[in-house]
């Protein structure tokens, strides 16, 4: 007895292969699956859509997307502003400490006066309580 074919798919048709997928679960809060649902994309579309997103930001010769790396940039460029600032302020810092300890040496000027008269120069608002304190 011969078994027979019962039919069986033809070559090229269905679906394209995607290759290696995974399959995932999503919980959204009820407002993020009201923006989705305002989007009017699938939510396989969406998620897609949002990691091939390629708004790109120059910087310098190397390029950045914005969609992926834009919160780790900023983050990046808030704390070299900190630092800078830091730098400066402790580059100031020094340059006042050797200006006080020149005057001290050379015109015997006490670090207190200096520091009185420093103050009344940046604000004269505090150099009449420092009068009081002093």
């Amino acid at each position: 007895m011969e078994v027979k074919k019962r039919g069986g798919k033809r070559p090229g048709a269905g679906r394209p292969r995607l290759g290696i997928t995974k399959k995932v679960s999503l919980t959204l809060t009820l407002e993020e699956w009201e923006k989705l649902e305002e989007s009017g994309d699938k939510i396989g579309h969406w998620v897609k859509k949002k990691l091939n997103e390629e708004e790109q930001t120059v910087k310098g010769n190397s390029v950045v997307s914005s969609s992926l790396y834009q919160g780790l940039y900023m983050s990046i460029e808030n704390f070299k502003h900190r630092t800078l600032t830091g730098s400066e302020f402790i580059k100031e810092y020094n340059e006042l400490k050797e200006a006080i300890s020149f005057y001290e040496k050379n015109y015997g000027v006490s670090a207190n006066s200096l520091w009185t008269i420093l103050r009344e120069i940046h604000s004269p608002e505090m150099s009449d309580l420092n009068q009081e304190v002093l």
